[in-house]
């Protein structure tokens, strides 16, 4: 899979995303990029992602080192893990991808996607060039790229394929502490309930017991974020929700914490990947959305 065929090729300008929702498996956004010059930051997605490089080489930075992913490559992060991603030196790539919701919780009877409290992928660069061909072709179905009479199943079944192969569902390494664990947990819950107020990380600090030096180092260990960081995923996940729903932008801004809407832009631009604009134009849900987009 050293070069792309014409179906799997990703029609976009140099450094542009696009973000596509479809309402296969509980609704799931496909996601296309043509990365030349673009630096991902650090960020994170509640949803499990899956993609691959179709084309050039990613050098993709997560669990505290760097991978690089060449065309042929999967790409695999569980739900809240922490990744960015920049070009090789002025070379670029091109990117298909998935962000499949995921419960947490127990798994239920039958999912083929575990929870994400659950899921870790070996490495979150992954070889195997059969099976990143066919999830290629699946995304390129899904967008109109391919002929796939059942894209839901397949994609399914490769997913399970994945699982099978390349993930585990205890997490490796010695567990952390009890309390440096509560202590983190407190700080998550406290910025999940309270996002859209003004949050001090001493009032953090305060909420998990600990110094606001300690915390940071603790978050970061946990998570691969600073709380401030964590704060700011947490806000840019809530917007894209309200987004969704058809909420104007400017409200959003307001209701999600940030300033103003042009900081809402900034926030949401960087982590996302596009505009808020646009991502409530691609993915809000209306009877009149078609199954594929245009």
């Amino acid at each position: 899979m050293a070069t792309t065929s014409a179906s799997l090729a990703i029609d976009l300008p140099p450094d542009a995303l696009r973000i596509d929702r479809v309402p296969s498996l509980g609704g799931m956004d496909l996601v296309r990029a043509n990365f030349q010059t673009r630096r991902s930051p650090l960020h994170m997605h509640r949803e499990l992602e899956i993609g691959i490089v179709v084309a050039g080489t990613r050098v993709v930075r997560c669990r505290e080192t760097e991978y690089e992913a060449e065309a042929g490559s999967i790409v695999a992060f569980a739900p809240g893990e922490a990744h960015g991603g920049h070009p090789v030196g002025g070379a670029g790539s091109a990117y298909r991808g998935f962000l499949l919701p995921t419960a947490p919780g127990p798994a239920r009877e039958g999912s083929l996607i575990p929870p994400g409290d659950h899921l870790r992928f070996e490495s979150p660069v992954i070889r195997d060039r059969p099976l990143a061909r066919r999830l290629a072709r699946i995304h390129a179905s899904f967008d109109g790229g391919v002929a796939t009479p059942t894209p839901d199943q397949e994609l399914l079944e490769a997913i399970e394929a994945l699982f099978g192969t390349h993930s585990r569902l205890t997490p490796p390494g010695k567990p952390a502490a009890a309390s440096s664990t509560a202590a983190v947990q407190a700080a998550r819950w406290r910025i999940e309930r309270d996002f859209a107020a003004p949050l001090r990380l001493s009032a953090l600090a305060a909420a998990a017991g600990v110094s606001t030096f300690h915390l940071i180092r603790l978050f970061r260990a946990a998570t691969g974020l600073t709380p401030h960081a964590y704060l700011e995923q947490v806000r840019v996940h809530r917007a894209s929700e309200l987004l969704r729903q058809g909420m104007g932008v400017s409200l959003v801004a307001c209701l999600t914490g940030f300033a103003d809407q042009s900081h809402l832009t900034r926030q949401f631009r960087k982590l996302v990947g596009v505009p808020p604009g646009e991502y409530r134009r691609r993915t809000c849900a209306s009877p009149a959305r078609r199954r594929r987009p245009a």
